[in-house]
């Protein structure tokens, strides 16, 4: 049985009046050499498990057609999830002609390399001028010299800086936390399955937040911490992470769909 069970559901697929389509998850497994996996992620069947010698575009396109065909004629591609490899990006956009998706994991690591390094790089530079400022009052009055009027207020702005800043580094990280249970299946609270509705209503309310310290350096409100960056950029950013976490909503919750 299972060694025909591919078999006998590619026929039964094949002959059936309905038309399948298939929301694809692509990967490579290595034991010890390349093995090209194609899965249907919302039932698990794979459509695809072959041990190649490269995993190159025309290896993957080559493997991934024959796969398909062996299905009939009436199975659609909607899109290719994967880790955004060069060759399966070219795979879904060109071979396929199907939107390429992120996974989670990677779809979130680079919201972090739009956002997370920028915040982690600038909470990183006021906290070693509040350092350097907290150790030259350190040592004037170890000195028992006074310490200038400047000097103290620049104290205490750098402090306020930093905790400003801080205090958005902390709203980033609970907004990824956030979106990482928001696009889960399940429900956290233990009701079941997840609807795509209510995921897209969960994540419209952390996009305007992610937009907004995406598109520029955190600004204290008694002073500028950094030089805005051009509009481009929160452009840039919104797109990419709408498009992103959007895209996720196809495939956490297909089966309430």
């Amino acid at each position: 049985m299972i060694l025909t069970y591919q078999q006998e559901q590619n026929q039964q697929i094949a002959s059936s009046q309905t038309a399948v389509e298939i929301i694809a998850g692509a990967d490579e497994t290595f034991f010890p050499g390349v093995v090209l996996v194609l899965m249907d992620l919302v039932s698990g069947y794979l459509v695809l498990e072959e041990k190649t010698p490269n995993r190159q575009y025309s290896t993957w396109l080559t493997q991934a057609q024959a796969g398909l065909s062996a299905m009939g004629s009436r199975v659609q591609v909607k899109s290719v999830v994967s880790d955004r490899g060069k060759a399966l990006v070219q795979l879904a956009v060109q071979g396929l002609g199907c939107p390429s998706l992120p996974d989670l994991f990677h779809g979130v690591r680079c919201l972090s390399r739009s956002i997370g390094s920028r915040l982690g790089g600038q909470l990183a530079r006021v906290h070693k001028q509040l350092r350097q400022t907290t150790e030259q009052v350190r040592r004037r009055l170890v000195e028992k010299k006074s310490v200038p009027s400047r000097l103290g207020q620049r104290l205490s702005g750098l402090q306020n800086q930093y905790n400003f800043v801080h205090s958005g580094v902390e709203t980033y990280r609970r907004l990824l936390h956030q979106i990482s249970l928001t696009v889960h299946p399940f429900a956290i609270d233990g009701s079941g399955f997840q609807t795509s509705r209510s995921v897209a209503a969960a994540l419209y309310q952390q996009l305007p937040q992610l937009a907004a310290l995406g598109s520029t350096e955190l600004k204290h409100p008694k002073g500028n911490l950094g030089s805005r960056q051009p509009a481009a950029n929160h452009s840039r950013f919104s797109l990419s992470s709408s498009s992103f976490l959007l895209s996720r909503l196809k495939l956490v919750a297909i089966k309430c769909s």
